[in-house]
């Protein structure tokens, strides 16, 4: 049993990667359950219609897909499809330590079997503070890979973004959708304006 997150700034290809470990676990004849908040309403770069989009993975008939909104939705899920790989995408936006909790036992009680969870989500919001219960997740995992994207302002390949930039829309924490958002590295991140 192992606990991965995959974790870094919008744009670093997070989802992507996890295509690609999707991709992989089929070919071992895998269950996979993957799950997304039902605060992930985006049209672009969706895990879901990524997987409905890819030719291995659409026709792969033991991988389901689904979205939750509380540890007991995650709980039934898991219950039900009994998966030898669980993945959380955009796990920021999970509410509550119900789902760090929950994660922790399931880690406990199958820690015997060949079942990986990955997490996959951001760790810093636009103002550059810990985002979520990611930290918590980041805690409990056996290993964590930080993905870095292209500054979209600067571009220099010695300053990678590891922030997601707010560019418009509200000063809310929590706001959906790519077209206001932009990855930066330190030197060009700036705080999002507050109303």
């Amino acid at each position: 049993m192992v606990i991965k997150v995959l974790t870094g700034p919008m744009f670093s290809r997070k989802s992507e990667e996890m295509i690609v470990i999707l991709s992989s676990a089929t070919y071992t004849k895998k269950i996979i359950l993957v799950v997304k908040p039902d605060t992930d309403t985006r049209k672009t770069r969706d895990i879901f219609v990524m997987i409905k989009d890819h030719r291995n993975l659409k026709k792969y008939p033991h991988l389901f897909t689904e979205v939750i909104s509380s540890p007991a939705d995650l709980r039934r899920l898991v219950s039900e499809h009994n998966p030898d790989l669980l993945v959380i995408e955009e796990a920021q936006f999970l509410k509550g330590r119900g789902f760090v909790k929950y994660i922790s036992k399931l880690a406990r009680d199958r820690k015997a079997d060949n079942f990986t969870i990955w997490i996959s989500g951001l760790d810093m919001d636009a103002w550059g503070k810990p985002f979520g219960i990611m930290p918590h997740l980041m805690a409990i995992a056996d290993e964590v890979i930080k993905r870095k994207a292209v500054c979209i302002e600067c571009m220099d390949d010695n300053s990678p973004a590891v922030i997601t930039q707010k560019l418009s829309g509200s000063s809310n924490q929590i706001e959906v959708g790519d077209e206001i958002y932009g990855a930066r590295c330190r030197k060009c991140h700036k705080l999002p304006i507050t109303t």
